[in-house]
């Protein structure tokens, strides 16, 4: 890796996730510890730890900024600020929120962006496929009814018989949604 500059952005891989931090100098960094919530709680806030225990074995990347809106001292400042917050949230709060807006001044988590597309887009898929299948359910009951009903064109009968999947779709998403952040919580140390 290239010489560490103060305010510097890093991250390492967890696995399943990045792990970032700010460097401060002096091989130390002021990170967002997640939560561990099997075992115990207690790392779960801002703090400043050694470079390598940051690191924990894993090769550190520098990620770089063009939208950089205030001076090293000023990031570092803005870092410290928080020293021992705890409010982590993987979705909402987490150490790459945290860098970000150190840096930023944007409180943005590129990780859960991608993640939150990906569960929207593989929502949408099912929403659709739920909703042509409705559909085609609401057309075969419309016909039974008298009534006509295509693809394009619910009819106001079909539509009631539409919508359930949809409903369904969204609670069982929402649930599905907060289960993978207890599970992920869980992960993060």
């Amino acid at each position: 890796m290239t010489t560490l500059m103060l305010a510097d952005h890093l991250k390492v891989s967890r696995g399943l996730y990045s792990h970032h931090a700010l460097y401060i100098g002096n091989n130390q960094v002021i990170h967002y510890a997640g939560k561990n919530a099997l075992w115990n709680n207690e790392n779960s806030h801002v703090q400043i730890t050694s470079l390598e225990d940051f690191a924990a074995g894993e090769t550190i990347y520098k990620v770089y900024h063009n939208d950089t809106l205030y001076s090293a001292d000023e990031i570092i400042r803005r870092a410290k600020s928080r020293l021992n917050e705890d409010s982590y949230s993987i979705l909402f709060n987490n150490c790459e929120h945290f860098v970000n807006w150190c840096i930023t001044g944007e409180n943005c988590s590129a990780q859960v962006d991608n993640l939150t597309d990906a569960a929207l887009s593989l929502g949408t898929a099912r929403l659709l496929s739920s909703k042509a299948s409705a559909a085609l359910v609401s057309g075969a009951i419309g016909s039974t009814m008298g009534t006509t009903s295509t693809l394009g064109a619910v009819s106001f009968a079909g539509a009631s018989v539409s919508l359930a999947p949809a409903v369904a779709l969204a609670a069982g998403s929402y649930v599905a949604f907060m289960a993978a952040e207890a599970v992920i919580d869980w992960l993060l140390d």
